[in-house]
């Protein structure tokens, strides 16, 4: 089963903009832009094909970082939970 990406950005688009506190929606342009590279780049880095909750705070950790330009740090902070990621879905596989 595919993602789609379009409606994960829509559904998630008020708790992301809450979890950054940003409450304005002058941003919302740049914010789902930001969140629909990380959900990409999250489900093809683990391999994922379907979502769940932790892949979705891990989407929105990613997203984080590019909104504070800080991207390059992202997989080194989080290698714990993009392994423990890539094989829950590699199990799925199975």
């Amino acid at each position: 089963m595919a993602i789609d990406t379009a409606k994960f950005v829509e559904d998630n688009l008020p708790a992301f903009k809450e979890r950054m506190r940003i409450t304005s929606g002058d941003e919302d342009g740049r914010l789902k832009r930001m969140l629909t590279s990380s959900i990409v780049a999250t489900t093809s880095l683990v391999g994922a094909t379907e979502l769940d909750e932790m892949l979705t705070e891990l989407t929105f950790e990613r997203a984080r970082y590019v909104y504070h330009d800080a991207l390059d740090e992202f997989q080194k902070n989080y290698a714990d939970e993009i392994e423990l990621q890539t094989f829950l879905n590699s199990l799925k596989e199975i």
